[in-house]
């Protein structure tokens, strides 16, 4: 029982491994509004169509590297700063106002992977048929 227990533990570790190595793909960002800015979602809205631009048709593991030599292509309005350390800060104007977080997802079209027909449903085709 005992030897079980371990055997559990261990697939539970290299299971969930699994599962967080492939958790970043997508980038954090912060933007800081100016103290007069009143519409907060257009500049947000610009952001998310540069990053999808700029992602298209790049493996997920390129994202970091195309946007840290890519900064300035963020540059949406002259008013702004933008950085890049572990996640992408934008700060408009004196940076006093609101300040929103959240993630940069690359939106592209997937065409779904063509599954071969397993051998169950092989059967309960064949038996049910």
């Amino acid at each position: 029982m005992k030897k079980w227990f371990i055997v559990l533990g261990i697939w539970f570790v290299v299971v969930m491994s699994m599962m967080s190595g492939n958790a970043r793909s997508s980038i954090q960002f912060e933007i800081t509004y100016d103290s007069h800015t009143q519409a907060t979602y257009p500049l947000k809205a610009e952001i998310e169509e540069k990053y999808t631009e700029l992602v298209q048709g790049i493996h997920e593991m390129s994202y970091l590297s195309m946007l840290r030599s890519n900064l300035s292509y963020f540059q949406v309005q002259d008013n702004l700063k933008i950085t890049f350390d572990r996640e992408l800060k934008i700060v408009e104007g004196d940076g006093k106002g609101e300040v929103i977080r959240g993630t940069l997802d690359a939106y592209q079209i997937c065409l779904p992977q063509v599954q071969p027909k397993s051998l169950f449903a092989n059967f309960h085709n064949w038996f049910f048929s």
